[in-house]
């Protein structure tokens, strides 16, 4: 049961987040929207911010950290653009929710656990963070970049844009 208030608060606030902009979300709408009392929110979670948090570190985990795609295939492009315009709403949401030094930190903590990825060129492999630094954040800009402007481009235009100004291709 209480594992169940758990997940009902995090799939509350994941819902929020895709329908509604940050400010708007608040604790009592999470507790209405999971049918849970705020004494059992507390149990949980000292705050709103402490389930977002838990909801941008999965939802990292979800579009980077999944071994089954190989940085930077096109299953991984493929991968990523579909994560982006399935949440688009929630990443827009997660944008706008300004808590720079702990985004920095997971970000930098997500790199690390890439870099344990292998590649095949040596000088990748031994400058993995860099190299995976230099292409996850520009690459994170510009699918923002494609969700602010209402995804103009198709996903396989975009997918050739991000080939040629990222990964050079």
């Amino acid at each position: 049961m209480k594992k169940e208030a758990k997940k009902r608060i995090y799939t509350s606030t994941v819902r929020l987040l895709e329908e509604c902009p940050y400010e708007k979300i608040t604790i009592s709408r999470i507790c209405l929207e999971a049918h849970i009392s705020r004494q059992a929110f507390y149990i949980y979670y000292h705050s709103k911010d402490e389930v977002i948090k838990e909801v941008y570190i999965n939802v990292l985990e979800k579009t980077y950290l999944d071994p089954s795609y190989k940085i930077p295939s096109d299953d991984f492009i493929d991968h990523v653009i579909h994560i982006y315009d399935s949440h688009s709403h929630m990443f827009i949401a997660l944008e706008k929710w300004y808590v720079i030094d702990y985004l920095s930190k997971e970000n930098q903590r997500i790199i690390e656990n890439l870099s344990t990825k292998s590649f095949e060129d040596p000088y990748i492999q031994k400058y993995s963070q860099y190299y995976l630094a230099s292409i996850l954040a520009p690459l994170h800009y510009m699918l923002m970049h494609w969700l602010y402007n209402n995804k103009k481009e198709t996903k396989e235009e975009l997918k050739i844009i991000i080939k040629k100004f990222i990964y050079h291709q």
